[in-house]
């Protein structure tokens, strides 16, 4: 349901048929969509932009998005209220794929709740969440890959409880031409791929579209600006960096204390 409502890939889909429309009048969207849009916009605005649901035609300028809509404007010029949405510009669109998959967990996280089941891990695409314990007892483990390509290493092995992990990186979703890479993750406010020294973020947070979300933001903002930001905001977040063929990492918040290996 929550593909075949916000994905930018289905012609039909509500958020398709919202981008679609030139028009600038409040338009009613059903509930889950909007849900997802306004947690969108808000968090574009506590991120000052860095995470943008309008990037989509940026990011498909790119090679990476099927949204074919102008590239302009920002978040700023969409507004949501009382379950329905307007655009200031006609040709602004939405692009909910750096937070629906979050939220398409959370949904499975509240049914498997209602089943009153107590322990229980779920993956959706990399995105994991998870409740209670690991059937020996213990807390249930997650690894977090090395962004390298080739074999699969894991750069840390952490517990989660009750929370949810998201990571973003740029090594698979990646293309190069000449000397210059481009990646899947753009930074809405220059509208080219973001190019700094992250490699990957991976955030835990309570639900899984705010860890979606984030991960993608900081991965814009870059490790020197979203150590700050997320000091600052309390965001339990790893950042690792690349140097070359080095990798280091930088923690903020809570991060070391959920490492087992």
């Amino acid at each position: 349901h929550v593909d075949a409502s916000m994905s930018p890939f289905r012609q039909n889909s509500e958020i398709s048929r919202f981008n679609a429309l030139k028009s600038t009048n409040w338009i009613a969207m059903s509930s889950q969509p909007y849900i997802v849009a306004n947690e969108a916009l808000n968090i574009a605005d506590l991120t000052e932009g860095a995470f943008d649901p309008t990037v989509g035609p940026t990011v498909a300028r790119y090679g990476f998005g099927p949204i074919k809509n102008l590239p302009t404007g920002n978040y700023q010029g969409i507004i949501a209220r009382d379950g329905a949405i307007r655009k200031s510009n006609p040709d602004l669109s939405l692009d909910l794929c750096g937070i629906a998959k979050g939220y398409a967990l959370d949904k499975i996280v509240q049914a498997i709740d209602l089943l009153n089941i107590q322990n229980y891990f779920l993956e959706i695409g990399g995105e994991v969440f998870a409740r209670g314990v690991h059937p020996t007892g213990r807390a249930w483990q997650v690894g977090i890959e090395q962004p390298i390509s080739g074999e699969l290493q894991f750069q840390h092995i952490v517990k989660l409880e009750n929370r949810a992990l998201a990571t973003s990186g740029n090594t698979i979703n990646s293309y190069q031409i000449g000397d210059m890479r481009y990646s899947h993750i753009i930074d809405p406010r220059t509208r080219q791929p973001a190019r700094n020294d992250l490699a990957s973020v991976s955030v835990m947070a309570n639900t899984a579209m705010q860890a979606d979300a984030l991960a993608t933001a900081l991965m814009v903002m870059g490790a020197k600006k979203g150590i700050v930001f997320s000091e600052r905001q309390k965001i339990t977040a790893l950042f690792i960096t690349r140097h070359g063929e080095q990798l280091d990492e930088i923690m903020s918040d809570d991060f070391a204390s959920h490492i087992v290996l």
